[in-house]
């Protein structure tokens, strides 16, 4: 295993899977540190894998004046139940 902020090829793609399952049990919006602290990784890592779920339709981005805002996407079906996108104003 790589040290924090350090992560390999594989490593990167075992972790990003783990994160996209870990979102999609999330109610609220979050952010990098926020997964960085969940899964013990650089915050630079966690921005790169949640800009690349965005990118994929797994989140939606919100920048902020400090930073992003990672809010999970409900327009996948849950629980069998088809939950519509909700965006933030």
């Amino acid at each position: 295993m790589c040290r924090k902020g350090e992560v390999g090829k594989k490593e990167m793609e075992k972790l990003k899977e783990n994160i996209r399952e870990y979102i999609r049990e999330l109610r609220e919006p979050f952010s990098a540190n926020n997964i960085a602290k969940k899964f013990n990784i650089s915050w630079n890592t966690a921005r790169t894998i949640l800009l690349e779920l965005a990118l994929e339709g797994e989140v939606e981005v919100l920048k902020t004046t400090k930073s992003y805002v990672f809010i999970p996407r409900r327009d996948y079906k849950n629980e069998g139940q088809q939950i519509p996108a909700q965006r933030a104003n």
